[in-house]
């Protein structure tokens, strides 16, 4: 499976490695990183995070809990460019072209993981050229998600004795509804709600990003100079602690610095004060909005999820083993499945 994915890659084409459970996952990350290694897209030296996992350039990471300090939010995806084993933080480049240093809380296994595997209900909303999934288990719900990530082509990967065992196998789980109760059932159009819905959140995390800078709608707001404020000391503080422990420059050089740090050191605590009075209550409306969208979604997904399902998978009564009602439904099943594959 990830030799197939990695031949997708390749090609150029953006591809997806998707499994139900976590460890599933776990694996297919491990092994993924391991062939990105051998072949030169992951370099250098290895940053261990807390919670045991390596990065290093090339890496393909994910957010897995929002991190409003650096503008990121859930399930963001971005590109290892450099890491600092010494003081354990990293550098990474979103996909928007944004630049950002997380440190040690912020790689921690709780905020970030390896991206390049990723389990099917995270891969929601998601759209690749092709997707590789693995098939075991998860029901009907999560099948159709995993099957409709990909523009131009899925693969699905089964552990079985042959062929008609593995189609066997996938009719009984596809067939197996594991939804105990749907969020919504409305009859009304979805698509148009799903598209307004994913613009609203597309603003609400541009939104959120411009707010952390200051830019933006934000630029000349009280909370859009808090936000630069911040930025501002930071770099400024960073730069003169840096000139002090210059061994290249002159110690007349190395006491100015020195006295500026002993000046910038409060600034930080008076930003971000301003900072949590003005910006703050913002920063949680914007989450609180992202996440009431992010809810709105999922409903509508596992709404349509079971509609088009129903549609591939006939609900039928129980039937007994090696009986005549069981051996129809197994190649009607099977039937359905070639056709549903075959789309």
């Amino acid at each position: 499976m990830v030799d197939a994915w990695a031949a997708d890659v390749d090609a150029g084409h953006d591809t997806a490695l998707l499994a139900w459970r976590r460890d599933d996952v776990q694996d297919l990350n491990r092994l993924a990183r391991d062939l990105s290694r051998d072949l030169g897209r992951v370099s250098g030296r290895d940053l261990w995070a807390p919670g045991g996992r390596p990065y290093a350039k090339g890496d393909q990471i994910v957010v897995l809990a929002p991190l409003p300090d650096h503008g990121l939010v859930t399930s963001e995806r971005l590109t290892v460019t450099a890491v600092d084993v010494r003081t354990s933080r990293l550098a990474a480049e979103t996909k928007d072209g944004r630049s950002v240093i997380l440190d040690r809380k912020a790689i921690d296994a709780d905020h970030l993981d390896h991206d390049y595997a990723v389990t099917v209900h995270r891969a929601q909303g998601a759209t690749h050229d092709r997707a590789h999934v693995l098939a075991a288990g998860g029901g009907r719900e999560l099948a159709y998600v995993a099957m409709s990530r990909a523009r131009h082509g899925t693969t699905l990967h089964a552990i079985a004795d042959d062929f008609d065992q593995a189609r066997h196998d996938l009719a009984l789980d596809w067939a197996n509804d594991r939804q105990q109760r749907w969020i919504i059932d409305s009859a009304a159009p979805a698509q148009p709600i799903e598209d307004d819905l994913r613009r609203r959140l597309a603003a609400l995390e541009v939104d959120l990003r411009d707010l952390h800078s200051g830019t933006g709608r934000w630029e000349h707001t009280p909370e859009g100079g808090a936000a630069r404020r911040i930025n501002d000391v930071r770099v400024e503080l960073g730069a003169a602690r840096n000139q002090a422990a210059a061994l290249g420059s002159s110690r007349r050089d190395r006491r100015s610095a020195v006295r500026t740090v002993d000046r910038l050191i409060p600034e930080p605590i008076s930003a971000q004060i301003r900072w949590d009075a003005v910006g703050g209550p913002v920063v949680n409306d914007l989450w609180d909005g992202i996440r009431a969208v992010e809810q709105a979604l999922e409903a509508i997904q596992l709404d349509a999820l079971r509609r088009q399902l129903d549609s591939v998978v006939q609900r039928s009564p129980p039937a007994t083993p090696g009986s005549a009602q069981a051996r129809d439904l197994h190649q009607q099943s099977a039937r359905q499945i070639d056709k549903g594959l075959s789309l």
